[in-house]
């Protein structure tokens, strides 16, 4: 529950979307999820809230499924049927997916992105979560769930065959520019790059070790060989890495 919170207060910071939504608190009012497309939703009442969350950590701490990706789309369901927050609902429970999978060390690093495939499938998603939601019967719940499911793992699929090859792309380009660098101190500047995907000469030289002549003649370099894109002012002169950017 903790997690959840927190999670809900980074994410809502800095003027984005639903940032005047309280933050790291949970409901204190009915939410409502209107769709004239497939009917409206009414998630559980605010009362409620600490109690089914409390039961859905027990449920990702304590209890195996068959495997972590199972466990992953049931409490993503699980999750937006509570819909514990007044806003940012969506967002922190497609982040409980890559979480869960690297608790239960299915991944090296929480960086599985699965909100493309949502986006791009979005009535899809959405019925299916209505479907979970409304079935009256156990027939039809077990239909729900099921249909569900399929949905989530063809998205699990599909993304991970989408990582494998960017990072494959990303590892390549990696390759190309790191051969294409002649000096090894300049390597402190790409890895930089690779962090970041934007450097400020300005900024990057005041903690750095290379002389502000080696960090532009090293940029320029790069900016010349359409690796790296020049923006800004000249007193603001920002490189933005425009071919990872690309491959991202």
């Amino acid at each position: 529950m903790t997690v959840s919170r927190s999670l809900h207060s980074i994410l809502l910071t800095n003027n984005v979307r639903g940032a005047n939504k309280c933050p790291g608190k949970f409901k204190t009012e009915q939410n409502y999820i209107r769709n004239d497309a497939i009917g409206n939703f009414t998630p559980l009442p605010p009362i409620l809230t600490s109690e089914y969350i409390d039961n859905l950590v027990d449920y990702i701490n304590n209890y195996e499924e068959m495997t972590p990706i199972l466990q992953a789309g049931i409490a993503h369901v699980q999750f937006e049927m509570i819909h514990p927050f007044q806003d940012g609902n969506g967002r922190i429970g497609r982040l409980l997916i890559p979480l869960i999978l690297y608790a239960k060390e299915l991944l090296p690093f929480p960086t599985f992105y699965i909100s493309r495939y949502f986006s791009s499938n979005e009535d899809i998603y959405k019925k299916c979560l209505s479907d979970v939601s409304k079935s009256s019967t156990p027939e039809a719940l077990i239909k729900a769930w099921k249909n569900w499911l399929k949905f989530f793992f063809n998205g699990i699929k599909e993304e991970s065959v989408r990582h494998i090859e960017t990072s494959k792309k990303i590892m390549k380009l990696s390759d190309e520019i790191r051969g294409a660098i002649k000096r090894t101190d300049q390597l402190e500047i790409i890895n930089y790059l690779f962090d970041n995907l934007w450097i400020e000469p300005s900024e990057f030289s005041k903690t750095s070790s290379l002389s502000s002549s080696t960090i532009y003649s090293t940029l320029r370099n790069l900016s010349q060989m359409g690796f790296i894109t020049r923006t800004g002012s000249e007193r603001k002169t920002r490189y933005v890495f425009t071919k990872l950017v690309g491959i991202l």
